[in-house]
Parts: C-alpha cells; sequence; structure tokens
C-alpha cells in the first residue's frame, strides 16, 4: 500500500512540473517573436526551474530504487554548504525563497554533494509544503563538522507516526 502511494505521490509531483514545461514552453513555441525580452527571460527561467524539479524527483526515484536493491552509492567530494544551499534554494523560486531566511556559513565539507542536496532538497520542499510560513536554513561550524538545519515555524503534522518516519515511501 506504501509503495502504492509512493507511486500515486510521484506521478501527481511529475505531471505538475511536466504540464508547467510544457505550458511554458508552448507559449514559448507560439509566441517568442511577439514577446518583450523580460518574458522572454522569465518564461526560459521558468522552463529550466521546472526541469530541474523534474530532473529531481526523477532522481529521488533513483536513489530509492537503487537502495533498495543494494546499489546505493556515495561519490564523496569537497563541496561548499553555502554554495549548495543556494543551488537547493534557487530551485524553490520565487515562492518558497520570498519566506526563507538563509544564515550559512561558508563551511565546507566532504560529503556527496548529489545526496547533500537531495536531503536538503526534501527537508526544504517539506518546509515549504507542510510548514508555517516562516522557513530557516542555517549552518553552523562545531569543530570538524558541519551542522545544517531546515526550520520552519508551522504546527507539524498532528497525524504524525514517530515509528514510521524512516520507513519506506511514507
Amino acid at each position: 500500500r506504501s509503495k502504492d502511494e509512493l507511486v500515486e505521490y510521484v506521478s501527481h509531483e511529475l505531471s505538475t512540473q511536466l504540464t508547467a514545461v510544457v505550458g511554458f514552453a508552448e507559449i514559448l513555441a507560439a509566441s517568442w517573436r511577439e514577446l518583450h525580452e523580460d518574458e522572454l527571460d522569465t518564461l526560459i527561467g521558468d522552463i529550466a526551474r521546472e526541469s530541474g524539479e523534474v530532473a529531481s524527483i526523477v532522481e529521488d526515484l533513483l536513489v530509492i530504487a537503487r537502495a533498495d536493491i543494494g546499489r546505493g552509492t556515495l561519490i564523496p567530494d569537497s563541496l561548499r554548504i553555502d554554495s549548495e544551499v543556494e543551488r537547493v534554494t534557487a530551485g524553490f523560486a520565487p515562492d518558497g525563497v520570498e519566506r526563507t531566511s538563509v544564515d550559512v556559513s561558508g563551511g565546507t565539507i566532504w560529503g556527496d554533494p548529489i545526496r547533500f542536496r537531495q536531503v536538503l532538497r526534501n527537508l526544504v520542499s517539506n518546509a515549504i509544503r507542510y510548514g508555517g510560513p516562516e522557513i530557516s536554513i542555517a549552518s553552523m561550524v562545531v569543530g570538524d563538522l558541519v551542522d545544517v538545519s531546515v526550520s520552519d515555524d508551522g504546527r507539524g503534522n498532528p497525524h504524525a507516526k514517530p515509528e514510521r518516519i524512516f520507513e519506506h515511501y511514507l
């Protein structure tokens, strides 16, 4: 049942994002000659952003599938927290960024940049969807580690089942 719910959720998310991409591309194809340069920039930016969201969803699915069959891989590298946070939050513009405060140091960590962005993107996405009006992303260097947090001022999920939070396909 939970796998069916995941498929339904992902299908909805992909459909929503792809509908936006197709709609923007159709507007661009039909009337690019009549559009002002600012309008063209906006449409192209919207297509790029929404396409990136689709790619992120597909990447998340691949990670889940690989983990389920024991083929998950990590490719560690040096990454700057501020650059990675900026890259993730840019994908939520303009809706999520307008109500998001970012207080991130330039700490550098050794980790998988793709997985780091995936986790951060999921946390920010959940805060935007289910949190309150204010979202905060912060980081702090603690010894040899960098602590990164995403918080919001929402009420939380009254139906949450903490014992199931780390189960697959929730």
